[in-house]
């Protein structure tokens, strides 16, 4: 099993309530767990199908991909 992970947070500790204390205060969460040919992804994500001439799309989610 594979995990990987990114949580970003755009408040500097300097700032009054600038701490971040729990997970939906973080500015942006990326959690993927993958193992063979299957993948989970939570948090913020991206969905994007490579340039072609039909359904082209860019979409940029919260939630859970699988």
């Amino acid at each position: 099993m594979e995990i990987l992970a990114a949580i970003t947070d755009n408040n500097i500790p300097v700032q009054p309530e600038g701490n971040t204390q729990q997970i939906q205060d973080f500015d942006k969460v990326f959690i993927q767990l993958s193992k063979n040919q299957s993948k989970l992804i939570a948090g913020d994500f991206e969905l994007k199908r490579p340039d072609s001439y039909f359904m082209n799309f860019y979409k940029k989610g919260q939630g859970a991909v699988f």
